[in-house]
Parts: C-alpha cells; structure tokens; sequence
C-alpha cells in the first residue's frame, strides 16, 4: 500500500545513483529529493513511531548540513584548497590540520560541524566555551539570520533522543508546538516545532505580537516573581485577620 499513500516515491539510493551520473543540475534539485525522503517517510508512518521520529531528526540534520556545507560552498564561492570549504574533515579548519591540536583542544561549531583548535583562532580562545559556539565563517550569517540560528546541532538532540527510545509507551502530555515556514522553502515543507527546538524567545515573542497572542505565563524577573509572591502573601495575611 506504499505506492497507494505516496505520489512521488524516493529513496536514498535513487539519490546517490542520480549523484554519480551527475543528474542533478543544481543543489535545490538534490535537496528536493531528499526532501522526499523524509517527507514521505513521516506521511506512510504512523505519527510518533519509532521510524517518524527518526525521519524527523534526519530531515533536521540534512537541512543545517545542507545550508552550512553546500549552499554555503556555492554562496561564498570557496575554493577546495580553502579548509574552510571542508568542513566535515576532522582536523583544525584554520590551519588545514597542520597545528596537530589534540582532540580535548578543539571547538566544534554548532552550525557546520567544523573543528578549530582553540590556540589558531583569531582571537585565540583560552579554555574551551561553554554552551554553543560558532567558528568565524558561520558566526555572522547565524547572528544575523533568524531562520539559520534554528539550524542548530544542539536543537537536533531533542529530535535524537525521541528517535533513540522508539516506540517506548509514555504518558500523554499536551505540548504547544509552532508552525515553522522555511525561509526559502514552499509551504509544504512547513514542519512542526516545539519552543525548545525553536530555541530563539525573540522569534516566538515577535509571532505572539503580531498574532495577538498572550503568553501561557507572564515574562517576569526573579526579583519581579519574588515580589509578586509576596505581595500575595500579605494580602492573604490582611484578609485573614
């Protein structure tokens, strides 16, 4: 019944077959594909199965890889010899490999995978960062771009993990999730989206302005919680006597 559910059938190995004999005629074509892939998987498996969950972490990987290494190769016009424009080798992208830093003294970018000894960067970073961080080349476009900041490798774990336990029995609890419109990508591609994956409050502050949409909990301060709390147990106090 695959063929009955779905219009346009595609498989990776159709993918790697088209790449070898060069059928491809620019990346969006490839991507378009790929796209299948993932998108036919999650409509032919049950929502929450074991093969949807990891169909939905694959199409999140593919989409930051997509953008850091290919579109990202074709927009800045780099050259194979630039280490930068090869991101996925395992070694210093500054220095091509040629500083030997050791493993426990190497950064990895949250955005391309790419590894920097922390001794070549310019500044030179002293220890390891703690959290996320993005080597030189992603860093402007990731500061800059609502949608590339999403592309994150730390937002992929959520999308992992429920891909790691399957099919596990767990109790139902209603999350909030986001429509997510793909910049650059057709409505189809919309995907859905929880807070966390979305990792960016400003975006989901600017979408509840313009919806008129209240939040579920007001953004208070510490302080200004502490003191809401108080000012509640006064007057409890005061009514009580």
């Amino acid at each position: 019944d695959y063929l009955e559910m779905i219009d346009h059938p595609m498989d990776l190995g159709t993918v790697r077959q088209n790449l070898r004999n060069k059928k491809y005629q620019t990346p969006e074509a490839f991507a378009r594909d790929v796209r299948k892939i993932w998108n036919n998987c999650k409509i032919f498996n049950q929502h929450g199965s074991a093969i949807w969950h990891v169909a939905d972490y694959m199409s999140k990987q593919f989409e930051r890889i997509y953008h850091a290494w290919v579109l990202d190769f074709r927009d800045r016009y780099l050259r194979w010899v630039n280490p930068a424009a090869r991101p996925w080798e395992p070694s210093c992208r500054q220095c091509d490999g040629k500083c030997k830093t050791p493993d426990n003294q190497m950064v990895l970018c949250d955005h391309c995978d790419a590894m920097y000894g922390i001794s070549c960067l310019k500044p030179k970073l002293k220890k390891i960062p703690k959290g996320v961080w993005h080597c030189p080349s992603c860093a402007p476009k990731v500061g800059k771009n609502h949608t590339v900041s999403i592309l994150s490798a730390v937002t992929e774990h959520a999308a992992r993990k429920r891909a790691e336990i399957g099919d596990v029995p767990m109790k139902t609890v209603k999350q909030k999730m986001f429509l997510v419109k793909w910049q650059s990508l057709g409505y189809e591609h919309c995907t859905w989206e929880t807070q966390e994956d979305i990792n960016d409050d400003s975006i989901i502050a600017e979408f509840r302005r313009l919806e008129g949409v209240t939040p579920e909990e007001p953004n208070l301060t510490e302080k200004e919680l502490q003191g809401t709390i108080s000012l509640a147990k006064t007057n409890a106090q005061d009514s009580s006597k």
